[in-house]
């Protein structure tokens, strides 16, 4: 740049003084060429001293984002001028506050990088030097990175009911006890708290067709449809719906009816002993099915109290049956049998399905599924799946096979039973 000094007269006074005209020989130079020359300056010539002055190292630094998320790259651009021409091979020094990060050369434009890699959130200072030259000073805010996300993409509504479970993470580590909201496209609304593993289960009700729900905590969230299971038949047992039920061909002695204290239906032996069988109406499947039913077992010391879920073909010649029980009152056994007709006990091919605790009046969750020649029972205590047996077996029809519920032994035997459920493979 060019600097000018104006000295004239050839004395000036200066706060009362009398001082002399400055000489090209009062200067110094450095790095610079000073020219004399002679000005007018409100009608009087001065004496001009010009010189250039050596110029300056200047670095602009500049940043990819004020604001990101941790795990985010922010890129850092620092640009070194000498008088406006860019310099070319210049080793900048890139800092965070005080700490150097690290080096790199500029290019033929004076343009050094460094990315920076963000692993915490807060605010974050950065600078750039270059010799004796330092930059200006660039903020960044780096935000928590949140992410939530379903446990499956596709729930199913069974009883209109379902519980989805949402995992949330900071950071790439799990948050507990954070709210939240799951909103529905019907409109409803849940909340639920995430456990010390980052995971909140909410439990949707009402849910009559298919359904989208979001999942929202901060600025993130997830979606998940939920579906609506289509059975073959449902029974809540919150109603009295014994008129779903062909009680006509119960086996003698024994009765069936709706308990709406416990919603839910008992079958009893009144006297005698052996099986009795109660079948859905007006329902037939094919050899590609799954039974649910939930069973509880009322008996006492003396009297053996045994069921659980039956198919046979309509000609009621062959079929599965289980059963909940056994011969060992207490011992919890369990088993899943083929008959070939209806007065039979069958062949009881799984006998080693014991609890190891005493079966009665505890609530368990049996599943038949029927595929073709394979058979799976599965038993739940609650959601948790305690025993499992398979057996491979021809015993039905390919269609025109029905379902029903089995009981035996003793007079006083009974058994109770709710949520019964059939639905196609």
């Amino acid at each position: 740049m060019v600097e000018k000094v104006f000295i004239s007269p050839n004395r000036v006074r200066a706060y009362g003084n009398i001082v002399n005209m400055k000489t090209g020989d009062d200067f110094t130079l450095v790095n610079s060429e000073l020219t004399v020359t002679t000005d007018m300056v409100d009608g009087a010539e001065m004496t001009v001293f010009q010189f250039q002055v050596e110029g300056g190292i200047t670095i602009a630094l500049v940043s990819s984002a004020s604001t990101c998320t941790v795990g985010d790259n922010v890129l850092l651009t620092a640009t070194v001028l000498d008088d406006n021409t860019p310099v070319e091979a210049a080793e900048v020094t890139f800092k965070l506050g005080d700490t150097n990060l690290g080096t790199d050369e500029t290019d033929a434009n004076g343009v050094a990088t460094y990315t920076y890699a963000t692993s915490s959130a807060g605010s974050l200072s950065f600078s750039a030097s270059y010799q004796d030259s330092t930059s200006n000073s660039v903020s960044v805010t780096v935000n928590h990175s949140y992410s939530l996300s379903f446990s499956q993409a596709t729930y199913t509504a069974s009883g209109g009911s379902a519980t989805l479970e949402c995992t949330l993470l900071m950071d790439g580590s799990v948050v507990s006890g954070a709210s939240i909201t799951v909103t529905g496209s019907d409109g409803s609304v849940y909340n639920g708290i995430t456990n010390s593993q980052g995971i909140a289960s909410v439990t949707v009700s009402n849910v009559s067709t298919a359904t989208t729900f979001t999942a929202s905590y901060s600025n993130v969230s997830d979606t998940c449809t939920v579906t609506v299971q289509t059975y073959l038949f449902y029974d809540a047992c919150d109603t009295d719906n014994t008129n779903l039920y062909d009680t006509t061909t119960n086996y003698s002695n024994s009765t069936f009816t709706f308990d709406s204290s416990n919603s839910c239906y008992t079958m009893q032996r009144t006297s005698g002993t052996g099986m009795a069988s109660l079948w859905i109406k007006d329902l037939t499947v094919t050899d590609q099915v799954k039974i649910t039913v939930d069973m509880k077992l009322a008996t006492n010391s003396t009297v053996i109290s045994q069921g659980g879920p039956i198919i046979m073909n309509s000609a009621k010649n062959k079929g599965f049956l289980t059963m909940i029980g056994g011969y060992r009152v207490g011992d919890g056994e369990y088993s899943l049998g083929t008959t070939n007709s209806p007065n039979s006990h069958g062949t009881k091919v799984i006998a080693d399905l014991k609890l190891g605790l005493d079966a009665r009046n505890y609530w368990f969750t049996y599943e038949l599924i029927i595929d073709g020649s394979s058979v799976e029972l599965n038993i739940y205590n609650g959601s948790t799946l305690i025993k499992t047996g398979t057996i491979t077996s021809s015993q039905l029809d390919s269609t025109g096979n029905i379902v029903g519920l089995l009981m035996s032994y003793g007079s006083g035997a009974k058994i109770s039973v709710k949520n019964i459920k059939v639905e196609a493979l």
